[in-house]
């Protein structure tokens, strides 16, 4: 999994942004820790959470890019920063 260089910018604008609701900035710092290279393992821990979170926003950027890491829960904030 590597994000192209637009992505990469993209995932960085969304972690600053005061905007970006909370679990949408964790799953933009999972996937640029895997793009640099890190375990399943050293994310969750950096991150506070399990492997298999990691594993599975991994494969959903994988799978749908930039917008697979949107999916936000029923009742919470569905608004995003421009894109």
């Amino acid at each position: 999994m590597s994000p192209s260089v637009v992505e990469q910018e993209k995932l960085t604008q969304w972690i600053a942004a005061h905007g970006t609701p909370q679990q949408v900035a964790l799953r933009c710092r999972i996937v640029v820790a895997a793009a640099a290279g890190k375990s399943d393992v050293a994310i969750a821990r950096a991150t506070f959470g399990e492997p298999q979170t990691v594993i599975l926003w991994r494969k959903r950027f994988g799978e749908e890019g930039l917008d697979g890491l949107w999916d936000i829960a029923p009742g919470g904030d569905e608004s995003q920063p421009m894109r």
